[in-house]
């Protein structure tokens, strides 16, 4: 699955635990859960982590890319965001602390997924 949508500002939960997530307003049918991506941005293509289902405060479901090893200021671009392979875990109601440590184990999931994608 590829999708194509702006960067629009989201509730900086992301950044707030170690992993800024790019928020795009797009139309998916998707199951719930945290996916392998791959991120296309001015002729780059950079590995991602996607979660897709956590519900807004307006209770719309988010879509949100985390870019790995990116610092830059993505507001507003354009994003092309390419699903790679099955889904690596599901959402879980968890802790601050719990939600990192299940963050990290998704991005070592998901970088084990994209070499079989090179």
């Amino acid at each position: 699955m590829r999708v194509t949508g702006l960067v629009k500002t989201g509730e900086g939960k992301g950044k707030a635990m170690g992993s800024p997530t790019a928020n795009l307003d797009v139309a998916v049918d998707l199951e719930p859960g945290v996916y392998a991506a791959w991120t296309h941005h001015l002729d780059t293509r950079l590995e991602s982590v996607v979660c897709y289902g956590v519900r807004d405060p307006a209770g719309k479901q988010k879509f949100e890319v985390h870019i790995l090893d990116y610092a830059g200021d993505l507001y507003g671009r354009e994003l092309s965001v390419e699903i790679i392979g099955e889904r690596l875990s599901g959402l879980q109601d968890l802790t601050h602390d719990e939600m990192v440590k299940k963050i990290e184990s998704d991005i070592r999931l998901a970088r084990a997924a994209l070499k079989h994608y090179v």
